[in-house]
């Protein structure tokens, strides 16, 4: 059984999503440098932030904790690279996998972080530019040109159908 939702965030994204999860199921919900207390082997929901496919904090998540579902926070529309990071990750069958769409903020980035960002945020607006956009292609250029959010939290009813059935025993 679940018990509690842990997150790790670096702009906030995630941990809107984790938060706004944890009251939809009433569960505590803590950032996982905070989660000390709690016993090794707790089944937990992970979130985490998606950067080059692979989500933060999860490895050492794992070390800790029972996770049984992970949601990664990332600026992909939900659900395009659930394979890849999936293969990124060396998630096996057992682990459940959701994708969410955060946000960019490149002012509140750091470092490497935001110099790898800034070149791919420079390849993508001028590969997105050279060819005819989908209407999601044309958001994430808009996302890419303008940064923002796209924190929405109608898109964890599949998270949260899934944990409903988790709970009840019938996974």
């Amino acid at each position: 059984m679940i018990t509690t939702v842990v997150y790790t965030s670096n702009t906030g994204e995630t941990e809107k999503y984790a938060k706004a999860f944890a009251e939809m199921v009433h569960l505590p919900c803590m950032d996982l440098k905070h989660s000390s207390d709690y016993a090794e082997g707790t089944s937990v929901l992970y979130f985490g932030w998606v950067f080059a496919d692979h989500i933060q904090g999860y490895e050492k998540a794992q070390q800790r904790f029972h996770i049984p579902c992970v949601c990664g926070v990332g600026m992909s529309t939900a659900g395009t690279k659930d394979e890849t990071i999936r293969e990124a990750m060396k998630l096996d069958d057992n682990t459940v996998l959701f994708t969410l769409q955060g946000g960019l903020h490149m002012k509140q980035l750091k470092g490497m972080h935001k110099l790898i960002l800034s070149v791919a945020r420079k390849s993508s607006i001028s590969s997105l530019e050279s060819r005819q956009r989908t209407p999601q292609e044309e958001d994430d250029l808009l996302l890419w040109k303008e940064g923002g959010s796209r924190f929405d939290p109608s898109s964890l009813t599949p998270i949260v159908s899934w944990y409903e059935q988790y709970q009840a025993g019938v996974m």
